[in-house]
């Protein structure tokens, strides 16, 4: 991108936004919230496959990795028997 055509976008921006700031609260919100909206799905949804990734990355490299194998507690949860509930 050289020079130029950043100046044109800023430019387009410029307009776009001030042509916006011109319009009532309300239009804003109507025109506004569709684009927020759609952003913040791609963005949720980009984060969500690069953290499934990563993740997964991250199981794949521990099952290799006799380190960060992490040994199983035989008991976890103790039982109760009846006697000791009364």
């Amino acid at each position: 991108m050289n020079g130029d055509s950043v100046i044109g976008i800023l430019s387009w921006w410029d307009g776009v936004e001030l042509w916006l700031s011109g319009r009532g609260f309300i239009l804003q919100t109507i025109i506004v919230m569709p684009v927020v909206l759609a952003l913040a799905y791609v963005m949720a949804v980009a984060g969500d496959k690069i953290l499934f990734l990563l993740l997964s990355m991250v199981n794949r490299l521990g099952r290799f990795s006799p380190a960060a194998r992490r040994h199983p507690v035989e008991n976890p949860v103790a039982v109760a028997a009846p006697a000791d509930l009364s």
